[in-house]
């Protein structure tokens, strides 16, 4: 098996290498600075693994590299080991084909369950980026629940709300009586939380966006 290792520090390298030939037997590895000179100067070599390591300050990543890596080398699974927790950055990773992401201050067991799993074809995400991506879901189905509670009249009359239409304009707009837009506008206040037209629109240009 073969398994290439990319970081720009040769001492994280040197260590990684160290940790894979105590864990695999029959181990080919590949060192390389950077993504790059490993696509550049290795075309023939099929690995069963690229492990990538990422710098602290989000720097040693080429997404759209990853994507032409992964398209010439098929068979060839992906990680990413960062020096901190890049949420963001961990996404674009796995979006690209990554199937692993740890950090490098987790602990060995986890990243040979991480390598084994990700040659398995499977993903394995560390915890620190497992629960950030709960909490954005958890958000995002808070938010969903929020304007969800809203009918389809009530949805339409709050977006003209946040774009400053009065419920003169709006009751003609909508062909309902003024007094039956501002009945509206009162469920919306108390359904979505807000107590006036100016909450209501910081919230509404979420939808927008």
């Amino acid at each position: 098996m073969t398994i290439v290792l990319i970081d720009q520090h040769p001492v994280l390298r040197k260590g990684m290498a160290l940790f894979l030939e105590a864990s695999f037997k029959n181990l080919k590895i590949i060192q390389c600075d950077n993504l790059s000179a490993f696509h550049d100067f290795h075309k023939d070599e099929n690995p069963s693994l690229i492990i990538l390591g990422q710098a602290e300050n989000g720097s040693g990543i080429d997404l759209n590299l990853i994507k032409t890596v992964r398209r010439r080398r098929p068979n060839a699974e992906m990680m990413i080991y960062s020096g901190d927790l890049q949420y963001h950055a961990a996404i674009a990773g796995l979006a690209s084909g990554v199937k692993g992401y740890m950090l490098k201050r987790n602990p060995l067991e986890e990243f040979l369950t991480c390598i084994n799993s990700v040659l398995a074809g499977r993903r394995y995400i560390c915890r620190e980026i497992m629960e950030t991506l709960v909490d954005e879901c958890l958000d995002l189905a808070t938010e969903e629940n929020m304007y969800g509670s809203l009918t389809d009249a009530e949805y339409t009359i709050a977006d003209y709300l946040a774009k400053g239409l009065k419920t003169s304009e709006i009751a003609r707009k909508i062909g309902r009586a003024e007094s039956t837009v501002s009945y509206c506008k009162s469920n919306i206040f108390k359904k979505l939380g807000v107590k006036d037209v100016v909450h209501l629109k910081n919230a509404m240009m979420q939808t927008w966006s």
